[in-house]
């Protein structure tokens, strides 16, 4: 599907055929891969991949599954590339699984 935050730029977001992974493409290349994984480290297959606005005015990609899904456990990872591009490139702040933050995409900032 191709979406874009609020007057951004537009990107894909493309998912495998099992669902376990997807990408994110801009201007035609895959700039950043993510997939979830359980307590045990195994992919876990989501049911879809969307962009939103959150509550905070921020935008999200938001990887869902089934409410019947214990997803406390899950984390998602990066396959492939880096997930500041979301940030920096695209106005993407984080990832969410099922409407709950799990990976911020803002670069970290350092303190002195």
């Amino acid at each position: 599907m191709t979406v874009s935050v609020t007057g951004g730029q537009k990107f894909r977001i493309v998912t495998n055929a099992e669902h376990t992974v997807y990408q994110v493409y801009h201007c035609g290349i895959s700039r950043a891969g993510f997939k979830v994984k359980d307590a045990d480290g195994n992919a876990i297959a989501f049911s879809n991949v969307t962009l939103a606005q959150g509550e905070d005015k921020l935008w999200y990609v938001n990887i869902s599954f089934a409410e019947s899904v214990d997803t406390k456990d899950f984390t998602v990872s990066v396959t492939k590339g880096d997930a500041t591009y979301l940030s920096t490139e695209l106005g993407v702040s984080g990832i969410k699984i099922n409407g709950t933050a799990v990976l911020s995409t803002v670069p970290a900032t350092e303190t002195k």
